[in-house]
């Protein structure tokens, strides 16, 4: 029975060694996978000190904004499903360093007023902030073991197959220096397609007081060091507004309109715009690299171009 149970125990031993080891590979090779967000701090990191325009948003300013034509050096902070909380923390983290920066454009859509991460089913996007940004969300106890474990992060099974391929992964193939990232798939745009994009379960009103004070603490950081801060509202098609509930787009004007008044900073409205058409889309929200060519170039020329002219938009 002795032998038996230190059998028993050396067995486990090594079961136990086996194991670390393979968790340390594991957890080893995920780390050396660029995903998006440890590349965006890279590329922020390294282009801080140059970087004349920030902007900032979700997959639309990302897929959407090429700071190549701009006629001011730019990087595109904007990631999928990044909510304000996220366009705050990162702006505010490395302010500092900085130095030339002129303007802040902030993307703002129907759903950016009620849209935490950590209420969706998109809150695993939280733990890559935490992980890859170092910003973690208030609502996520310093004991969540997603925060320290890779494996976690990417889950079991995805991480399993990185492994097979010997963790040699592009998950940035379309990702460029400046932040933007091209969009090389389409999808049909119809009623149909719209309706399945569209964010309605991103939004939660419980979330918007906290919405909000972030918004005025970047706002009043940005102005004490007279930086420009620019709201604008990305284009859609028209089969995507349809599917954009009234309520939330009038919570989105009128508080983008008191910190408007607040801070004297400006607003432009392109939710609508008819210079854009269908063929300007790679879905029913998303720009193509046309389309983000195009409305980069009018960005320039609405904002860089104009300097100090002042208008609010609705």
């Amino acid at each position: 029975m002795k032998k038996f149970f230190l059998k028993s125990a050396l067995f486990l031993l090594v079961l136990a060694s086996l194991t670390s080891v393979v968790v340390f590979i594991f957890e080893k090779g995920l780390g050396t996978i660029t995903n998006s967000y440890n590349l965006k701090r890279q590329q922020l990191e390294s282009q801080a000190d140059s970087i004349e325009v920030l902007v900032l948003g979700t997959s639309q300013s990302l897929h959407g904004i090429n700071p190549s034509y701009f006629s001011l050096k730019g990087y595109n902070a904007g990631n999928s499903a990044q909510t304000i909380f996220y366009d705050v923390g990162i702006t505010l983290k490395y302010l500092n360093k900085m130095r030339k920066l002129k303007y802040v454009l902030i993307a703002i859509s129907d759903y950016s007023m009620g849209f935490e991460l950590y209420e969706t089913d998109e809150k695993w996007r939280d733990y890559f902030y935490a992980q890859c940004w170092g910003i973690k969300y208030p609502e996520i106890k310093s004991t969540d073991m997603y925060l320290y474990s890779k494996i976690l992060l990417y889950t079991p099974e995805v991480s399993l197959g990185y492994a097979v391929k010997c963790f040699h992964v592009n998950l940035t193939e379309d990702y460029y220096p400046n932040g933007w990232a091209r969009l090389t798939t389409t999808t049909e745009i119809n009623d149909h397609n719209a309706y399945i994009l569209a964010h309605k379960n991103f939004y939660h009103s419980n979330c918007y007081e906290n919405i909000k004070g972030n918004l005025d603490t970047l706002l009043y950081e940005l102005k004490k060091r007279n930086i420009t801060p620019v709201f604008f509202t990305p284009p859609i098609t028209s089969c995507y507004f349809k599917f954009v509930p009234k309520e939330h787009l009038d919570t989105m004007y009128s508080t983008v309109s008191g910190f408007c008044d607040k801070y004297k900073c400006r607003y432009l409205d392109y939710v609508s715009d008819k210079r854009f058409q269908n063929s300007d889309f790679a879905d029913c929200n998303h720009l193509n690299s046309s389309g983000a060519e195009k409305f980069s170039k009018i960005l320039n020329a609405d904002i860089l171009e104009q300097g100090t002219l002042s208008t609010l938009k609705k």
